[in-house]
């Protein structure tokens, strides 16, 4: 195993520590991709590794958990009693769970609760050999059934400030109170997505690179 303290992720910019060398300072890359039938904001990475491409994915599938793929989202009952939906995760003592393939490597954050937010980063990583070990190309995305939520909650927000409008109109005290709830259901959602993925998805590359010898390519 590597540093433990590889990575910290700030707003669109990666500081990043090789675990071997000093630290140094490289933008990620982010794109709109489409998953399916939803758009999802995509961060990517890319490593070097002084491992050859074999060496490097059996060194990462020794901290995988293997499980099906895409990985569920279940609804969960919170001690509020709010329901909300998680992604399920096994119960592992490994970093990681998902798939190594030869082709594909796609992984997730592993929680010893046994569920994580359904906002933990999908990590998808493509291999290819180099003159002096490995290229990673580390692409990381939220769920896609994650993100759809938001738009009915976008949804939902708008109808209720539609609904407020004429109360308003009329002098009724409730119409900005509707009106104020409509908001925040516009808002409020896409915030804690942002916010979810962007510590979870520190936490996803510290765990990788603790886990291989990676360098980020500059």
């Amino acid at each position: 195993m590597y540093s433990t303290k590889c990575a910290s992720l700030q707003a669109r910019r990666i500081l990043l520590c090789p675990c071997d060398v000093d630290r140094n300072r490289q933008v990620v890359l982010t794109e709109i991709v489409r998953v399916g039938y939803v758009k999802v904001v995509q961060e990517q990475i890319r490593f070097r590794s002084p491992l050859p491409p074999d060496d490097l994915r059996a060194a990462l599938a020794a901290v995988v958990e293997p499980t099906a793929w895409p990985p569920p989202l279940i609804f969960k009952l919170s001690g509020g009693g709010i329901v909300s939906r998680v992604m399920e995760s096994p119960e592992t003592d490994h970093p990681f769970f998902g798939r190594v393939d030869d082709e594909k490597i796609r992984i997730a954050r592993a929680s010893r609760r046994g569920q994580v937010t359904p906002f933990q980063p999908i990590v998808l990583i493509a291999v290819s050999a180099t003159a002096d070990g490995s290229r990673l190309e580390v692409k990381l995305r939220p769920h896609r059934e994650a993100v759809s939520l938001s738009g009915l909650f976008m949804i939902a927000g708008l109808t209720m400030i539609g609904a407020a409008i004429p109360a308003l109109l009329s002098g009724d005290s409730l119409g900005v109170i509707a009106i104020f709830i409509g908001l925040i259901f516009m808002i409020f959602p896409k915030w804690r997505e942002r916010l979810s993925f962007r510590t979870d998805r520190d936490d996803a590359v510290q765990a990788l690179c603790a886990a291989l010898p990676l360098q980020v390519e500059t």
